[in-house]
């Protein structure tokens, strides 16, 4: 579920849906698309065997609506990309699909390619792993 705060009465709303998933144990994650948007993705906690990410068509206090944007069904060649990690973000208009990794790298999808396998510049095996966060623009003014 989601959790929706009213800021002007400070007060939690009732909680909106998630999107369908048939999958008894998944990762859930959460991200945003633009700043008008939520994307969740679902993905097998236990394997990377597919994964699904849902776009919402309407948000609203009382009432949220999502459509599938994005499914790949057999993901062998992706390590364990999501495995619990779950750092995603996505383009609507150019249909890209980053993934954050536990071995500091990014899966790249454009369209209906393949994905490829991407470090950063400065990349290393070194630890604390890195994370990837999303901005939401806060309703509250400074």
């Amino acid at each position: 579920f989601l959790h929706c705060f009213d800021f002007t009465r400070e007060r939690f709303r009732p909680r909106l849906p998630l999107p369908p998933c048939s999958y008894s144990f998944y990762t859930v994650s959460l991200s945003s698309v633009k700043e008008e948007k939520l994307a969740v993705l679902f993905s097998p906690w236990d394997t990377v065997s597919w994964l699904d990410i849902w776009v919402t068509n309407k948000i609203e206090p009382y009432e949220v609506s999502w459509s599938k944007f994005f499914n790949v069904e057999t993901m062998q060649h992706i390590d364990h990309c999501f495995n619990r990690s779950g750092h995603f973000f996505i383009d609507e208009e150019k249909v890209i699909v980053v993934f954050d990794t536990y071995d500091n790298a990014y899966y790249i999808r454009g369209g209906s390619g393949p994905f490829r396998k991407v470090y950063p510049i400065e990349y290393s095996y070194t630890r604390p792993y890195k994370h990837v966060g999303c901005y939401v623009p806060s309703s509250v003014q400074i």
